[in-house]
């Protein structure tokens, strides 16, 4: 008779559909396995509801559904929560599994090696970028060996879920995404850029018609190399007139080699 008037009514302390759902499905339990609630005290549905309060109640329902067709007992709320996070899993792996052939697809279709990525195709969702660089990214995907893509796939199912039961696909971005991101730092660092101070910046230069020391000093050593050669050159020319004047010339005597030194005296 409790029983049944737990499943009628519930508890004024109930603020929420999971808390009812949960104090229903305490009674049907104990229907189903012939307990009385009575004998197991005053406060064992309290604390058996307050224990699965904070679940959502599809998925609470949908755990007790699956313990009443599995269990041989009434359920703790351990074993409901467990139930949960089991299915929790299995539904994440087949998405994952999904995700995994919806990326061999989307290599296949819109990636090449040589060419890249089509800019035309669909962009991947961050979750399923980021798995797949962890199973070695897309070129590498593209040209996989058979037996080196189920290693690929262990690796992109491993990081898939990983990120989603951390929590953290929320807080990826998709290429595109992080792109246009880097662009709006870059375009707010170059607004934001304090000017050098004047002490850094280069003076400007002076124009003049008068040519700077390095040009005079270039022009000046010019000059005195080409007075030099010149004055070397009056030198041989004067040295050639004394021994011309003197009778030492070049000479083609018969004994004496060309291009000898005589005297013509």
């Amino acid at each position: 008779m409790q029983n049944s008037a737990l499943v009628k009514t519930s508890s004024p302390q109930d603020s929420s559909d999971t808390e009812k759902l949960a104090r229903q499905w305490a009674a049907t339990f104990a229907e189903l396995f012939q307990v009385s609630l009575a004998q197991r005290g005053p406060r064992f549905v309290d604390l058996w509801v307050s224990a699965l309060a904070d679940l959502d109640p599809n998925a609470l329902n949908a755990a007790c559904r699956r313990a009443m067709q599995v269990s041989k007992f009434v359920p703790t709320p351990a074993g409901i929560r467990s139930m949960i996070k089991q299915a929790d899993a299995d539904g994440l792996q087949l998405r994952a599994e999904h995700a995994w052939q919806h990326l061999l697809n989307w290599v296949r279709e819109w990636c090449h090696p040589d060419l890249g990525i089509a800019h035309r195709g669909p962009a991947l969702p961050a979750a399923v970028a980021h798995a797949a660089r962890a199973a070695g990214g897309f070129n590498f995907l593209w040209g996989c060996a058979t037996d080196d893509l189920q290693w690929a796939k262990k690796r992109f199912i491993e990081d898939f879920v990983r990120v989603h039961e951390a929590r953290q696909v929320e807080h990826l971005l998709t290429d595109a995404e992080a792109r246009d991101l880097i662009r709006q730092i870059a375009a707010r660092a170059e607004e934001n850029a304090l000017p050098m101070p004047a002490k850094f910046q280069a003076a400007p230069k002076k124009h003049t018609d008068q040519p700077s020391p390095e040009t005079r000093g270039k022009r000046s050593g010019d000059a005195t190399a080409k007075s030099q050669g010149q004055d070397q050159h009056e030198e041989i020319r004067r040295q050639k007139e004394i021994l011309e004047a003197k009778g030492y010339l070049p000479g083609k005597q018969e004994g004496l080699p060309e291009g000898s030194l005589t005297r013509t005296e």
